[in-house]
């Protein structure tokens, strides 16, 4: 941070660090949340941009039987 860069500037009192180290910590936490948004949206769009095959039990079935595999 910049008042270890240059300490002699800017003396902080006792209360001013806590009150710097809280803020840090939740603009951090802020930082975090919103990465973690990023990272649910982009397994959504790859979730929706790559076709899935379903397959229903009853038919399933059918295959393990013997029959071709039904694609839904």
């Amino acid at each position: 941070s910049f008042h270890t860069f240059m300490p002699s500037l800017f003396p902080l009192s006792s209360r001013q660090k806590d009150a710097a180290i809280t803020i840090q910590s939740a603009w951090r936490g802020y930082q975090v949340r919103k990465d973690i948004e990023r990272m649910d949206e982009a397994a959504t769009q790859i979730q929706t941009s790559m076709p899935t095959i379903q397959i229903s039990s009853s038919k399933y079935m059918s295959y393990l039987t013997g029959g071709s595999i039904p694609l839904m």
